[in-house]
């Protein structure tokens, strides 16, 4: 968007339908101006110089965070036990009330 353009309120209800929301009168008079507050500040990111930055740069070093699976075979329950409680099984599962309703 350049600079002498402006955000019209047609154009932040066409943006509120994309996006699903609903918008009072009064929102719908102010966010033009704000999104082009935003817009204004987006384009001065663009007179920074970013040639010596990597592409793939990241401010702290990438670690895999996941850790390895370990079953602690200590702390299971046999099938037995996980379905000594319960009112309702069928083949050695829970049986519960359907939750999803067809409509």
């Amino acid at each position: 968007m350049k600079p002498s353009q402006k955000i019209t309120k047609v154009e932040v209800e066409q943006i509120a339908k994309l996006a699903n929301l609903s918008l009072s009168p009064d929102e719908v008079e102010k966010f033009p101006s704000q999104l082009e507050e935003s817009l204004e500040y987006v384009e001065n990111l663009q007179e920074i110089d970013t040639s010596q930055v990597p592409e793939n740069y990241f401010t702290t070093p990438l670690k895999n965070v996941l850790a390895e699976d370990i079953v602690d075979e200590s702390i299971m329950l046999t099938q037995a036990e996980a379905l000594k409680n319960v009112k309702n099984t069928k083949r050695g599962y829970f049986v519960v009330k359907r939750i999803i309703h067809e409509s």
